[in-house]
């Protein structure tokens, strides 16, 4: 399994079973945007998934430490708090998350969302604003989505959720072995304690563009997809999840791109119990009029934001241009963009090559469209 991104000069990390490059691209640019590539084993050079993550911070006021959390053991009975998001250093002043997060200089330890059951014993993983790599070599990648719902956190007079994609990320990273496991343990807390983004602004102006989140969530064998919404009453979770096939790539660009969920299979397809009823619900799908289509049910469904076109160029250019650089021979057209009631670009597409390398996944976060 291999994450990528970048590190500080002069920064080292222990060896792993696989070559780990772990950290995140912070960005200062006005248009900020958080790009995810998964690439699936059979088309890597050495048999490794490989797991790619641009992290934009247009604020540029982020808390820049990569921490390592260890594991840990505890009694029956305990529990583990839960926070809610806060970019700024500190991002959480706690104890049980190792000597990084605990305070210093008369800070005060940061008031829980709630708390959860805690397990007897949890992996030690490395952290940033979300959990990054565990030592099982589970790793996830983030990049925030639109949605037609919108929820908020339980610290607010009209919040009732009490997870974010930051605290869910970390809670799966000290769980699980696998990225089957990560993507179930998301959802299932999502649905029983309440998801909210982080961007999703107040009642009195929703950020429906940003009210929801997706993540590539993978280990040694495996990548997924895995998409998460507010649920009904502003409250709970839908979620989804599709694997990639191995000899496939894909790609997130701050949009929607699960389609179709054969449930049947749940090698392949994981979802929410409610993936249907609430779609249904909702008026966003007829079940006489086709097959249920994900994004086309539960994705924002604006094209602008501001005056920025969203979908045809900040969604549909960046997904076109990972899947063109990595698929050439399927000659996507870049004119398509994206439209979440059509599907202009497939979820995952096999790859021209199959000995891609880390080095190959860079060159792909580094590219501005040149020669197109």
């Amino acid at each position: 399994m291999k994450f990528m991104a970048c590190l500080p000069a002069g920064f080292t990390l222990p060896t792993v079973a696989t070559a780990l490059i772990l950290a995140t691209l912070l960005l200062l640019d006005p248009v900020s945007g958080c790009t995810v590539v998964l690439v699936g084993r059979n088309v890597t050079a050495d048999g490794s998934v490989i797991i790619a993550h641009t992290d934009d911070s247009g604020s540029g006021t982020c808390d820049l430490r990569l921490v390592k959390v260890p594991g840990a053991e505890y009694p029956p009975n305990s529990k583990r708090r839960v926070h809610h998001f806060y970019l700024p250093y500190p991002r959480v002043v706690t104890y049980g998350r190792g000597k990084d997060y605990e305070p210093v200089g008369g800070q005060s330890v940061s008031e829980p969302a709630g708390f959860i059951p805690q397990v007897r014993k949890t992996f030690a993983y490395f952290d940033q604003d979300y959990g990054l790599m565990n030592e099982k070599q589970v790793a996830i990648a983030e990049s925030t989505v639109g949605a037609k719902t919108v929820g908020w956190g339980n610290n607010l007079p009209y919040g009732y959720n009490m997870f974010g994609i930051a605290e869910l990320t970390k809670v799966a990273l000290e769980r699980c072995a696998t990225a089957r496991c990560a993507v179930q343990t998301m959802g299932d807390l999502a649905v029983e304690h309440g998801f909210y983004s982080e961007d999703s602004g107040n009642p009195a102006a929703p950020e429906y563009a940003f009210s929801a989140e997706t993540c590539g969530v993978a280990d040694k064998t495996e990548a997924w997809l895995f998409h998460v919404l507010t649920g009904p009453g502003n409250a709970s979770a839908v979620w989804a999840a599709v694997r990639v096939p191995d000899n496939h790539v894909a790609a997130i660009a701050n949009g929607m791109v699960i389609r179709e969920l054969d449930l049947q299979d749940p090698d392949n397809y994981l979802a929410s119990d409610n993936v249907h009823s609430f779609a249904i619900e909702q008026g966003w799908w007829r079940p006489e009029e086709g097959p249920f289509d994900f994004t086309a049910a539960y994705a924002f469904d604006g094209d602008f934001v501001g005056n920025y076109p969203f979908y045809p160029l900040y969604v549909g250019r960046r997904v076109w241009r990972v899947l063109s650089l990595l698929a050439p021979s399927l000659e996507l057209d870049p004119r398509l963009g994206f439209i979440p009631e059509s599907k202009t670009y497939p979820v995952t597409v096999p790859a021209d090559r199959d000995d891609l390398r880390p080095h190959d996944i860079m060159a792909v976060l580094r590219d501005f469209y040149e020669g197109t």
